[in-house]
């Protein structure tokens, strides 16, 4: 991919999809009802989160 076209994706993405704390993450997810909220993989760009949803 060319450079420029990387780096307007880049912009575009990181316009549309900010970048949290995990601290962040988890409240969201506690603020929408979910509970037991653990952070299971954290890499360079992503997280991977479980929550279970109270029946």
């Amino acid at each position: 991919m060319p450079a420029a076209d990387a780096e307007r994706v880049i912009t575009a993405i990181s316009a549309q999809l900010p970048v949290l704390f995990p601290e962040e993450d988890a409240a969201l997810m506690s603020q929408a009802g979910f509970e037991g909220v653990k952070l299971f993989y954290a890499g360079f760009s992503s997280k991977g989160w479980v929550g279970y949803k109270p029946r």
